[in-house]
């Protein structure tokens, strides 16, 4: 039945056009569709249209018909459309007409109080029980067991011990590798670091968030194993200096490399990182990631900070 309210179709008295005509043409032109065609050149097409996969429809199927009703051509057409999946509570799809939404101030303010980067904790648990493009689940059980098993006890453990024998043995200055170069036991790790770049940049171009997030947390989770299996608090104690100075050199690459791949989903820990790392003000780039060393030898850290303090729930 005809709505009592919409642009009257000339050529269907029966019809009305609404939103999903009039809001899918502000796509092109706000970038300048019509009264600024080198503005539009330069920003459309979209390389990405992120939406709800319950409109999928409307951007897949009568958007580019639209377009091409438009006379637009088939390589101006969207280049990627996504459509991610619904944010649950239980069985049911969270919405503003039920009424079950989950406010991310409320998460911050109360549920990771305490926390320095409750913000960038939140947006891990997104990435770590949402594969990007699925549905899922929000509780604050599994809220609290990421932040204790995955940020506090693998991640923050890492950077906190790595900074503090860096402090405690070599006198808070990264140190250089030995003479002889990366012993057998730290080329998986080198190899790790060097392999992360290309491994980022495909799971991104794949909208493949979740992808990026466990390939960095592999790292994490190797670098925790390395410092079990070398135990630098041992080598400090016998003639195994060189050994030492070079394990340490290691693990310092392998937070550089951690601070940069985090960067798009944890900018403030990446900066954090950087920071304690003594980094300073050089960027923080994918293309560099690869490099080995990229944490020159003598280079003064900072002061080592708890990422994730333990807080009294």
């Amino acid at each position: 039945q005809r709505v009592s309210w919409g642009i009257p179709v000339p050529f269907s008295p029966d019809h009305v056009v609404y939103v999903w005509f009039d809001a899918l043409l502000n796509y092109i032109t706000v970038p300048g569709y019509v009264d600024d065609p080198e503005r539009f050149a330069a920003l459309w097409p979209a390389d990405v249209h992120f939406i709800g996969k319950d409109i999928l429809r409307h951007h897949a199927v009568y958007w580019p018909i639209m377009l091409h009703a438009l006379g637009l051509s088939d390589d101006q057409m969207p280049r990627l459309i996504f459509a991610h999946g619904w944010w649950k509570i239980g069985e049911q799809k969270m919405s503003k007409s039920l009424g079950n939404i989950v406010d991310p101030t409320v998460v911050i303010r109360k549920l990771l109080r305490g926390q320095p980067f409750a913000a960038d904790a939140y947006r891990y648990f997104l990435l770590r029980e949402i594969p990007f493009g699925q549905d899922g689940d929000f509780s604050e059980e599994a809220l609290r067991s990421r932040l204790d098993a995955d940020l506090a006890n693998a991640l923050g453990n890492l950077v906190h011990r790595t900074l503090s024998m860096i402090g405690r043995y070599a006198q808070g200055k990264v140190p250089p590798a030995g003479d002889v170069g990366c012993a057998v036991e730290d080329v998986p790790l080198r190899e790790a670091v060097a392999a992360l770049p290309r491994t980022l940049d495909d799971a991104m171009a794949a909208v493949s968030f979740s992808t990026a997030r466990e390939a960095s947390w592999r790292r994490v989770e190797a670098a925790n194993r390395y410092i079990e299996q070398q135990a630098p608090w041992q080598l400090a104690k016998g003639p195994h200096q060189v050994r030492l100075r070079t394990v340490l050199a290691v693990l310092a690459e392998v937070l550089r490399a951690i601070a940069i791949a985090l960067e798009p989903f944890m900018p403030s820990i990446a900066a954090d990182l950087w920071s304690q790392l003594g980094c300073g003000d050089r960027p923080r780039r994918l293309e560099d990631l690869a490099q080995w060393p990229g944490v020159p030898a003598g280079q003064p850290i900072g002061q080592p900070r708890i990422l994730f303090p333990k807080v009294e729930r």
